[in-house]
């Protein structure tokens, strides 16, 4: 029997125990073993080496709401003419972060002057001493007994009379105050609210300057304010009412019960009479935006609901035929002056007798010792007046009302109460008292 073998041609005999896997297969597999390498590498220093930072660092991420106010709702007459209507302006706005420092607050105000320039008339000595506390805090605590040791609230207080006593904010430099001032308002805002910087007067420069560097400044943008306007005048100013804002913020009488009904405290809420009894109707609905925020940084916003304006009301006053009323007391107040110099004023008060509805509400009061005559339609409503013969009439309606007297029976004779136990006169009667009614 002869067999036969296969051999190389170059006359080579093959090893059996070679591998037959190609070695561009083997370069592969090498190729794989090394990405789970690097894979597993890379798992250690996440979850080994530094699992507990990043694990921090994820945890910190926080998405917090954000509200804006909106347009308040306009108040019209029976007419349709508007009373009150809302006039918008352009505003410099500041959203402060979650966690900002007071150095991040100084550069950002002191870079936001180099682009616009605010009003300093109403700057505040409490703004004086926080702008200079930035700066000079070390060496204001030096002058100050165990300043180390004092809370917080009793250190300011320390700081603060200290600082005035030394005069060291009496000569700030009309660049300083501006700064000043907005430091002062970007410090007082809450975390994730906004505040006004500037809403008046600001030009197209300004807002192309905010826009073009608002980058470099974190939380400064571009908006829009509104404010109570009246187009037809002021004439029942006084009956409507006033409208807070966001310098004195939230009424001190109704603070509490605002704050839980979601306001915020320099929110601009109806303060008085018409515009406070209907607030709820004219504050409208707020916008809402959702904040994403890492290690005190603002990462995104999202707007979750646009906002809703607020809901408008109609009044039944007739504002031309209130301005004729308003024009008559107060000529014939002054008219009177010579024959009645103590006269306090006049006053008038318009309904509709089939609905009880107010068409007019005139008054105008008399100042006795300046003699001056001013308008005053809120009288009507905040003032007591000793009643007159007016009341006559009241006295006829109750008396047909209850049946004492009748259309055709309108008296009635007078007849003795007697009263028990009471002491007899020298006749031997009893104490008489009539009883008259009208």
């Amino acid at each position: 029997m002869k067999f036969f073998t296969n051999k190389p041609k170059d006359g080579r005999r093959q090893n059996p125990n070679r591998s037959h896997i190609p070695f561009r297969l083997n370069f592969l597999f090498l190729i794989v073993f090394l990405l789970f390498a690097a894979l597993i590498g890379q798992l250690a220093y996440l979850q080994i080496l530094h699992g507990a930072m990043f694990e921090n660092e994820v945890t910190s991420a926080t998405t917090e709401t954000e509200t804006q106010n909106v347009q308040r709702g306009q108040i019209y007459d029976a007419t349709g003419r508007v009373l009150v209507s809302n006039k918008s302006s352009r505003a410099i706005v500041y959203t402060k972060p979650t966690h900002v420092t007071s150095e991040q607050l100084y550069a950002i105000a002191t870079d936001l002057t180099k682009y616009i320039t605010v009003d300093t008339d109403d700057l505040s000595e409490s703004y004086k001493v926080d702008y200079y506390l930035v700066k000079h805090e070390k060496q204001v605590n030096k002058h100050i007994p165990r300043a180390d040791s004092l809370k917080a609230s009793d250190l300011y207080r320390a700081q603060s009379k200290y600082i005035r006593e030394a005069n060291l904010v009496d000569d700030l430099s009309p660049k300083q105050r501006e700064v000043a001032l907005l430091y002062g308002k970007m410090n007082g805002a809450y975390s994730l609210s906004s505040v006004y910087l500037k809403t008046s007067g600001v030009t197209s420069k300004e807002m192309a300057l905010v826009g073009e560097h608002q980058s470099e400044m974190a939380g400064i943008s571009v908006g829009t304010s509104w404010k109570r306007n009246y187009p037809n005048g002021k004439a029942v100013q006084s009956v409507i009412g006033t409208v807070t804002s966001e310098k004195s913020g939230l009424p001190d009488n109704s603070l509490n019960q605002l704050l839980a009904q979601g306001y915020a405290r320099n929110d601009s809420v109806g303060s008085t009479y018409i515009e406070s009894k209907y607030e709820n109707v004219l504050k409208g609905t707020k916008k809402t935006i959702m904040a994403e925020t890492r290690n005190g940084e603002l990462l995104k916003k999202t707007t979750q609901y646009g906002g809703k304006k607020g809901d408008d009301i109609v009044l039944t006053i007739n504002s031309k035929f209130q301005k004729e009323v308003q024009d008559i007391v107060e000529t014939q107040v002054k008219n009177n002056l010579g024959g009645n110099p103590y006269m306090n004023g006049g006053y008038a008060v318009v309904m509709n007798p089939y609905n009880g509805n107010i068409l007019a509400l005139a008054g105008a009061t008399h100042n006795i010792k300046k003699g001056t005559v001013t308008e005053d339609a809120l009288g009507t409503i905040n003032k007591s007046f000793v009643m007159g013969s007016v009341v006559k009439g009241a006295m006829v309606m109750g008396g047909l009302t209850s049946g004492v007297i009748t259309p055709n029976n309108s008296s009635l004779v007078d007849s003795p109460i007697k009263i028990a136990g009471t002491l007899r006169n020298h006749l031997g009667l009893t104490s008489l008292v009539p009883l008259r009614c009208l």
